[in-house]
């Protein structure tokens, strides 16, 4: 039976104040949305971006642990290399704790080497920076559930570090592996070492066949395949008009300062986009949950759509929030009911 999805935000605090920043978190909060992701970027996100105001991630994390008490919070993602493991071990379970067991941790390899040459960080090629990645995570589930750790790897090795205190949640934080590119490696490293697996891709038979692959592998390691989970960052641009999108994207370019043609290529790239009213965008995120998408992530990077056209960015992205928490959640909820009360319904 498809189960009604959980409902997560994106937070991009680039080129936005800290108050702008903590209002987008606690009104996701207020309107229920489950998880408020953020970055883990030393610089902008995008390249257009690469000289604009960022904050440090774990700052802000610590700091809307605080303004909340409900949301879960994390970062999508933190890149290998960003911190010795051990340190990351320390911060994560750290705010685990302050943050009354709220963390979902989202780490990957990294996929833009301009988040971290020129702050003299490691980019190597990929299948380092997998294998790299693969240490880090051992070494934090590690420290976080044990006293008493010595590893010798190729990156790092520790000598009897220990770690208290512990993590809240038990038997630790939920690791989320980020799947950008590859179908060979890092499917096999989220089935050996994921809670969850989040997508950034166009096509959803794209996922849909990572996620038969991930289960399968996942099976084939011993993990019951049941326990993972899935999430994918999606773009939903609300509107009861139709849309221009081309008028939307120069609009967007001029916001950005950058060309129409690379937020061409990065929606018809990387990003799954949904635009109509709500009713449409209802049935198109049941279409997720039916491909196997535990937790959809309303993503802010092409902004809140045309709609919203004549409000800053800000404003026009919580009003947005809103009409998915109050319009399009009890749609989509409408039509797992219908679907729930047709004959057949319990062999889906």
């Amino acid at each position: 039976m498809t189960r009604m999805p959980k409902l997560d935000v994106y937070v991009l605090p680039v080129d936005r104040s800290w108050l702008e920043v903590r209002r987008m978190v606690t009104r996701a909060e207020d309107l229920g949305f489950h998880t408020a992701w953020i970055h883990d970027n030393v610089v902008g996100p995008v390249p257009w971006k690469a000289d604009a105001p960022v904050y440090d991630a774990w700052s802000v994390l610590g700091a809307l642990g605080e303004a909340t008490s409900r949301i879960r919070l994390g970062p999508l993602v933190t890149p290998m290399g960003r911190r010795h493991p051990s340190v990351f071990a320390k911060m994560t379970a750290s705010f685990d704790n302050t943050s009354g067991g709220r963390l979902d941790l989202g780490m990957g390899p990294g996929d833009e080497p301009r988040q971290h040459e020129p702050w003299g960080q490691r980019f190597p090629p990929p299948g380092k920076r997998i294998s790299i990645l693969n240490e880090e995570i051992e070494i934090i589930k590690r420290l976080w559930t044990e006293d008493d750790v010595t590893y010798e790897g190729e990156h790092y090795q520790l000598r009897g570090a220990g770690l208290a205190p512990k993590p809240v949640q038990k038997p630790h934080p939920p690791i989320w592996i980020g799947l950008v590119f590859g179908r060979r490696v890092m499917p096999r490293l989220a089935a050996r070492h994921a809670d969850g697996v989040n997508f950034y891709a166009k096509h959803d038979d794209d996922v849909s066949a990572t996620i038969a692959q991930v289960r399968s592998l996942c099976a084939e390691a011993g993990r019951d395949p049941a326990v993972l989970r899935f999430s994918r960052c999606i773009s939903v641009w609300v509107t009861d008009a139709d849309a221009d999108i081309g008028a939307e994207f120069d609009r967007l370019a001029d916001w950005y300062g950058t060309g129409r043609d690379y937020l061409e290529d990065y929606a018809a790239n990387y990003e799954r986009m949904i635009v109509g009213p709500p009713e449409v965008i209802a049935a198109e995120l049941v279409g997720q949950a039916e491909l196997g998408i535990d937790q959809i992530i309303f993503n802010s990077i092409l902004g809140p759509g045309p709609a919203y056209a004549e409000v800053p960015v800000v404003e026009g992205i919580l009003a947005a929030w809103e009409r998915l928490a109050t319009e399009v959640r009890p749609k989509m909820e409408d039509v797992l009911d219908l679907d729930r009360s047709r004959p057949g319904s319990m062999s889906r």
